[in-house]
């Protein structure tokens, strides 16, 4: 097999070799560690309304082998109630997604203290897109600003965000904990939402048309997220285990097309 080579050459191919021995073992090893993980008993919360068992320790995807401490089982109803566990049933690919751009709801949420800015960024909103639906969460708000809602929108919706169906520590909204709380009991009703803080006013038009005119040209490979951030502080989320790809998520064009409240 050598015969043909110097040293140094041989020494090559047989680092390459070696190498790749490594990555096939590597790859069974991190194979058989999430397959063991799927059902290893000290990581399995079974559902009392289906009976089926599920998987609640995290393994870290660029840590083959590693995973966390199992998650309470207590939280499983709540999953099962938000249905993300398994294949949504109301879940769309990414061509259907962008396919009707009128299917497209908006979603925020606001706390007292941020009422004000709220209502300026839903008017933001509605300056471009009167008619899309717009769903508002209302974070402990008060009867006084529950009265200043929009009455005539009809494509507008107010849902009292209730916190008491989660720990606690959801109730402390300055730690803003709601928020994916809110996203994910959104998108058990709408699978195709664009989520704005409320202190981001949407300054140009076309914003929709633009995204997903990017996301049809540009972003339907595998290397693209179904999840697309235009407000980088919000990326601690998503780079959660894919911090070397931001802009996966990362859609910088639409930057200028929004601006911060105060």
């Amino acid at each position: 097999m050598f015969s043909k080579f110097n040293t140094g050459q041989k020494l090559l191919v047989l680092v390459l070799i070696l190498s790749f021995i490594a990555f096939l073992t590597h790859t069974d090893h991190f194979m058989a560690s999430l397959e063991e993980l799927e059902t290893s008993p000290e990581c399995q919360c079974v559902s009392k309304r289906t009976g089926k068992s599920h998987n609640f320790c995290y393994p870290q995807p660029r840590n083959p082998g590693w995973y966390g401490k199992k998650f309470n089982c207590s939280f499983l109803e709540t999953l099962e109630d938000l249905n993300l566990l398994d294949d949504p049933s109301n879940a769309i690919t990414l061509q259907e997604a962008i396919s009707n751009k009128d299917s497209l709801v908006f979603v925020s949420a606001t706390s007292e203290d941020h009422f004000g800015i709220s209502m300026r960024s839903y008017q933001a909103v509605r300056k471009y897109y009167p008619n899309h639906k717009y769903v508002l969460f209302g974070l402990n708000i008060s009867e006084e600003s529950i009265g200043k809602l929009p009455k005539s929108d009809l494509n507008f919706e107010f849902r009292e965000f209730d916190a008491s169906l989660y720990p606690e520590y959801v109730t402390n909204f300055k730690r803003y904990h709601f928020k994916g709380l809110v996203m994910a009991e959104a998108m058990r009703d709408y699978p195709v939402l664009w989520w704005i803080d409320a202190h981001m006013e949407m300054i140009k038009p076309n914003m929709i048309e633009n995204l997903f005119e990017e996301i049809s040209d540009n972003r339907m490979s595998k290397r693209y997220s179904e999840l697309i951030s235009y407000d980088q502080s919000v990326l601690n989320i998503l780079l959660l285990n894919d911090f070397l790809d931001y802009q996966k998520y990362y859609m910088k064009k639409l930057d200028p097309s929004f601006s911060r409240m105060h």
